[in-house]
């Protein structure tokens, strides 16, 4: 009898505890369940990431203290991703479809981006072709893009040449096609996203001015390599030293004329008849270089006359 009542005991005790265990996961479980709700409700002014952070470890823990059940956990998490996701990608996108693109903020951006993809497949709550797959897709092709434009933005600033000789000149072709992939990068069409970004604006914008001062650099030490140049000797074949321009007739047309052509290259224009180099001080630059072109053609003449 005493053993029967001893066993009737422990199985009672162990009702309790059982009764109590679960008692206590159904009432944390509500409590996630509020604290789920109310990240859920939360507005997307701002990246969420703590607060998403702080809860997932808090869910995490509680199951690893066998404190929610495996349903819960599973549920809970599958929720709390969703959630996340959401609010990420709908705060994302208003970064990029604003002027300002952070540079901090779009590393963040990338940076969350693999994370929650490996986690989410990781935990079976990432599926490819979804919604947010699609919408992860757009941002990894807008990021392709700014990387493609800044990339393109270092190479216009390294164009230079160095080449002096009367023959030699600035690689013009290379401008053109330079400023032809410029205006592609600042078709909305093409590029709706990074066209919004003030910075890469600016700076595309600013392409056409670095080329146009490259330009005038070349010519400036040029005029000023070749600007004693009629005095010039050459060796002929049986080692006779004579003068590069036998007279003023010939220095103008071997010299003068061929770098008044390439001072007139900085004027041409488009189809459109605006300058190439649109937006700079051509007729500025051109004049100047002009005259100090014209400059050299009278010294030169005095130094013929005077031989």
């Amino acid at each position: 009898m005493k053993k029967l009542s001893f066993r009737f005991l422990y199985v009672v005790i162990a009702v309790l505890i059982g009764g109590s265990h679960v008692y206590a996961q159904n009432k944390l479980s509500k409590e996630v369940d509020s604290q789920l709700i109310f990240f859920e409700k939360k507005s997307d002014t701002h990246f969420l990431k703590e607060d998403y952070d702080i809860l997932k470890q808090r869910i995490s823990f509680f199951y690893s203290q066998n404190k929610l059940s495996l349903d819960d956990n599973v549920n809970f998490n599958r929720r709390l991703y969703a959630a996340y996701m959401s609010k990420f990608l709908n705060r994302s996108f208003k970064e990029v479809n604003g002027t300002e693109w952070n540079t901090d903020t779009l590393k963040f951006i990338r940076r969350e981006i693999e994370r929650l993809i490996s986690e989410g497949k990781r935990d079976g709550l990432y599926e490819d072709n979804s919604i947010s797959d699609q919408k992860i897709n757009v941002l990894k092709k807008i990021f392709n893009d700014y990387d493609k434009i800044n990339k393109f933005i270092a190479s216009t600033k390294k164009i230079s040449y160095d080449k002096f000789s009367v023959n030699d000149t600035f690689p013009f072709a290379e401008v053109q096609k330079i400023l032809k992939n410029r205006d592609k990068f600042l078709n909305k069409k093409s590029y709706p996203y990074t066209t919004k970004c003030q910075r890469l604006n600016e700076a595309l914008n600013s392409v056409t001015k670095n080329l146009f001062n490259s330009h005038v650099k070349y010519l400036d030490r040029k005029l000023d390599k070749l600007s004693e140049c009629y005095k010039a000797t050459q060796t002929t074949a049986d080692g006779v030293d004579s003068a590069l321009y036998a007279s003023q007739l010939v220095y103008r047309e071997l010299y003068y004329d061929m770098m008044k052509n390439q001072l007139q290259v900085l004027k041409k224009k488009t189809k459109q008849d605006s300058y190439i180099y649109k937006g700079c001080e051509v007729k500025k630059e051109y004049d100047r270089l002009m005259k100090k072109l014209g400059d050299q053609n009278d010294r030169a003449y005095e130094y013929f006359e005077a031989k």
